[in-house]
């Protein structure tokens, strides 16, 4: 996504859509993207605050400032460049689905209550933008960001994230495109296996599903055994969210402070009634001010959160 002062869109001698203050933003359709993946990015992109106040701050979104949308289908977002001189486009998704989920993704941004204008899909379109300084954005779905491949293609019949087979039963050839498909079969089929949590992260795998190449499982086995643990909870205070620090909360303290950094960092709507307990134990407590608590083996501390302030 591009911050514009102005952008258009021509095909032929057709101007098809145009746009004064707001973004441009370049849609790229994968084989394995959902129409919830659409959904979050258009989200995402409603609420970012790229635009800046009075004091030269990006503290504004598109709605603040009255901009508006143009939005353009790109396939080519999708090129594979690894290989050979050509762009492969193996992983974008056909034309069907692509414009389905492009229309859903314009669809989501619309209802957020902005004014938006699409490309035509599948055409030669001319784009002109007048960029509003260096402000370009990447984003991705959550399929893009791991780094894993959900090809469609494989020895024999194989395909898909786990390389499964649908002639081996593991589903239809598009049940094992879904990530979500493919991914929960493959732990069902691993829940099975007896003693799977105390085996070799290799032997395990092997068991659910043979592969030619079962060394390729053990590379992952010490990012698993961190992760599992830290998401498990058998290892305390692994996982960490640290705000960005800046001048006015680097030296301030107490919650007026903690309220400050959270809707900086996540904008106003983070901040809700409600009270943020951390404890072993339930709380009762509704003081409106913090209040702590001890017994046995726990200990409770109750922080109300004014969305007022």
């Amino acid at each position: 996504m591009q911050r514009v002062r102005s952008a258009s869109i021509d095909v032929g001698d057709e101007r098809i859509g145009d746009i004064g203050r707001g973004i441009v933003v370049l849609v790229g359709v994968g084989v394995a993207d959902r129409p919830e993946d659409g959904e979050r990015l258009a989200s995402k992109i409603a609420a970012l605050r790229i635009f800046e106040d009075e004091s030269g701050k990006m503290s504004r979104a598109l709605a603040d400032v009255s901009g508006a949308v143009l939005a353009v289908p790109q396939f080519t977002l999708y090129a594979d460049v690894r290989h050979g001189r050509r762009p492969d486009f193996a992983g974008a998704a056909p034309p069907d689905l692509g414009r389905r989920l492009f229309d859903a993704f314009c669809g989501v941004l619309r209802g957020a209550g902005l004014d938006v204008r699409q490309g035509r899909f599948g055409a030669a379109m001319r784009v002109t933008i007048e960029a509003d300084g260096p402000v370009t954005i990447a984003l991705a779905t959550s399929i893009q960001e791991s780094g894993l491949r959900n090809i469609q293609h494989g020895d024999l019949d194989s395909l898909g994230l786990f390389q499964q087979r649908p002639s081996q039963g593991w589903g239809t050839t598009k049940q094992i495109l879904d990530p979500t498909y493919a991914a929960g079969v493959f732990y069902a089929h691993l829940a099975k296996v007896p003693d799977y949590q105390t085996l070799p992260l290799t032997v395990a795998a092997q068991r659910v599903q043979r592969s030619g190449f079962p060394e390729a499982y053990a590379k992952h086995e010490p990012d698993a055994e961190l992760l599992a643990a830290a998401l498990t909870g058998h290892s305390p205070a692994t996982l960490t969210c640290q705000g960005r620090p800046d001048a006015t909360t680097v030296q301030a303290a107490g919650p007026d402070a903690v309220r400050s950094a959270l809707v900086r960092d996540f904008g106003r709507d983070v901040l809700q009634p409600a009270g943020a307990e951390v404890s072993r134990r339930a709380s009762t407590s509704s003081s409106p001010s913090p209040t702590e608590s001890s017994g046995p083996g726990a200990r409770t501390v109750t922080v109300p959160v004014d969305a007022e302030k």
